[in-house]
């Protein structure tokens, strides 16, 4: 299948030409004042003008990338400032949280059924 778009989407070509197809006939049944107002907002481009315009030299990646100009060697400058320390963070202690209803009960019925479970 074909891929259009800018995201480059795979297309069933038999819909594409469907949707292109239903697309025209729209544009057939409209205004015609609505038509004048489409062509005056959007100039028709011709397939011709887009190819020049991908061929053209001056929009080519060659002619994109900028000469190389000469490396100019400087003299390494001497940092004598140390980085400061980073100062290590508190340890936190997890307080243990309060057993609910509803866990308590929980428990019981799985210890009665495997044995103790939790240490």
């Amino acid at each position: 299948m074909p891929k259009i778009g800018p995201n480059k989407v795979s297309v069933d070509p038999k819909a594409y030409a469907a949707r292109i197809t239903r697309a025209k006939k729209v544009v057939e049944a409209m205004d015609p004042a609505t038509k004048a107002k489409i062509k005056d907002m959007y100039p028709s481009v011709k397939k011709e003008a887009i190819v020049n315009k991908a061929l053209d030299p001056k929009r080519g990646k060659k002619a994109a990338a900028k000469p190389m100009a000469k490396p100019t060697t400087k003299a390494p400058t001497k940092t004598t400032t140390k980085a400061p320390a980073k100062t290590p963070m508190p340890k936190t202690t997890k307080k243990p949280e309060k057993m609910t209803p509803q866990d308590a009960a929980m428990k019981k019925i799985l210890e009665k059924k495997y044995g103790k479970i939790y240490g």
